[in-house]
């Protein structure tokens, strides 16, 4: 091997495991702003004295039948591409191997697997019935009178 070779051979993996850091912090940091913004949210909440959705049932019902689409549609989206690797799999075993039996077993069975999580995701898609005797879901909490400074 040449040296420009023996070269290129070691700085592709630490390129690709730094970018791989990088792409995990930056994921980090941008969970992070979200947990503050949220956590601003609710104080902002608090100091004018409106009930978190947390708090409210009736609020925190319609956010945890929110929440529930997005589980849904990231169950789907995993399935598909699971499926998509399982059948290139599949593909890339029965070629290379020339026995399509083997690549059809291994590539099938992951397919299988992402199948699964589409499926899993068409059953639970069913939007749960709220009782028609609950209220509707109000925009926001009554507003609490503020607090007397005189009292404490």
């Amino acid at each position: 091997m040449d040296a420009d070779e023996v070269v290129f051979l070691f700085l592709l993996p630490v390129a690709v495991m730094v970018t791989g850091v990088v792409v995990v912090l930056a994921g980090l940091r941008h969970r992070a702003k979200m947990l503050e913004l949220v956590h601003r949210e609710r104080v902002a909440m608090i100091e004018r004295g409106m009930m978190p959705p947390e708090l409210n049932p009736i609020l925190a019902e319609s956010h945890r039948l929110r929440d529930g689409g997005a589980a849904r549609g990231r169950s789907f989206s995993v399935g598909i591409i699971v499926v998509g690797f399982g059948l290139a799999l599949m593909t890339i075993i029965a070629i290379a191997g020339g026995d399509t039996t083997s690549g059809v077993g291994i590539g099938g069975a992951i397919a299988i697997l992402g199948a699964a999580f589409i499926v899993r995701s068409v059953l639970t898609s069913a939007p749960s019935q709220m009782p028609a005797s609950r209220p509707s879901p109000t925009p926001q909490s009554p507003v609490l009178p503020p607090s007397d400074p005189t009292l404490r």
